[in-house]
């Protein structure tokens, strides 16, 4: 369990803000479009991996 607990404090989960979520929501979100619904997928995945 302390492993655990040390991991995730060391992957910076423990501080994302509501923004920080908010925008890894939108670029997984962009992500999806492009690649599964195929809905401009030049435009969309490099503006994805930029958000990320």
């Amino acid at each position: 369990m302390e492993s655990l607990n040390a991991l995730l404090q060391g992957m910076g989960l423990m501080h994302l803000g509501t923004g920080q979520a908010i925008m890894l929501l939108v670029s997984l979100l962009l992500l999806w479009l492009a690649i599964a619904k195929k809905f401009e997928p030049l435009l969309l995945l490099p503006i994805g991996f930029g958000g990320l």
